[in-house]
């Protein structure tokens, strides 16, 4: 679970990566266990256009468009 609280612009993004990266580790987990190929195909696909990163700047980016980011 990912309970956000805003604090500070900088610590937002590396709290956000941190998740995402996590994140990513289990599912790339999941999927290799579990999952067909071309599920781990596309995921690993996606991870090298998107960087978790440039996920976290979207998503602060989607809460101050819906001024719920106050820094």
């Amino acid at each position: 679970m990912f309970n956000f609280e805003c604090e500070g612009f900088d610590a937002d993004v590396l709290s956000i990566t941190d998740f995402l990266d996590q994140y990513h580790v289990h599912t790339r987990t999941f999927l290799e266990q579990y999952g067909p190929k071309h599920l781990i195909q596309m995921e690993n696909k996606t991870r090298t256009s998107h960087t978790s990163k440039t996920d976290a700047l979207l998503a602060i980016g989607n809460l101050r468009e819906n001024q719920i980011y106050e820094f």
